[in-house]
């Protein structure tokens, strides 16, 4: 009986050995996963319509900004990073299970996902891409906020209230055109207003602001 004997692939790398019973390395990439889940949460639960704090150098919003928007995108990429690196391992384990033959992801992908992620997250922060993330999460709650507070203008109501993802002034302030504007607690530039039809600039003084679709808008006054 002649003996099977492969031939080598000399394109790719070595294959590792792989003790019989050893796990494929799961642990790490669902840590990576994990990792990147919280810290996108984080970064929309710390996301308002607040300016820019990168260019703001008010010591408060620059903790805020270093605190909820920076440490969650370093811990973003940090977990990307890793996850990719787990993923690797993942196929390269799994490859030598089966006897075959995996390189491995070579270092400029790893490169390119810095530069791609870089570049999104800056993208992200110069046009508010969490705002409105975070607005999409909280517009249910949002509507029946507003229904309510057309429906019964003189309810008892707390000064503050949590609405989606979200806290509020519950008084609106009336603005000349009959828009609704709310204000972020202890913030007299910076909230949403409603408005049944099209407004231009929807705070007071006119600064940051835009669209949030439904009759919503968001702004930060200079």
């Amino acid at each position: 009986m002649e003996a099977d004997i492969s031939q080598p692939d000399r394109m790719q790398g070595p294959a590792r050995a792989v003790a019989v019973g050893e796990p494929v390395p799961l642990l790490g990439l669902m840590f990576a996963v994990c990792a990147c889940g919280a810290s996108s949460v984080a970064w929309l639960w710390f996301t308002s319509p607040k300016p820019n704090y990168f260019w703001n150098l008010a010591v408060p919003m620059l903790v805020f900004f270093l605190g909820g928007v920076v440490v969650p995108i370093l811990v973003l990429f940090v977990g990307g990073v890793f996850g990719l690196f787990q993923l690797d391992l993942f196929r390269l384990t799994a490859a030598a299970r089966t006897r075959r033959r995996y390189a491995g992801s070579r270092r400029r992908k790893y490169y390119a996902f810095a530069l791609l992620f870089t570049g999104a997250a800056m993208i992200s922060i110069m046009f508010h891409v969490p705002l409105y993330a975070r607005f999409a999460l909280s517009r249910p709650a949002m509507d029946a906020f507003i229904a309510d507070v057309q429906e019964n203008p003189d309810a008892v109501r707390a000064a503050t209230m949590r609405v989606g993802w979200f806290v509020l002034e519950s008084a609106p302030r009336l603005r000349r055109d009959g828009a609704l504007m709310f204000h972020l607690p202890g913030d007299n530039e910076t909230g949403f207003t409603y408005s049944t039809t099209p407004i231009g600039y929807p705070g007071g003084n006119e600064g940051d602001g835009g669209s949030l679709g439904g009759g919503w808008y968001w702004f930060s006054d200079d």
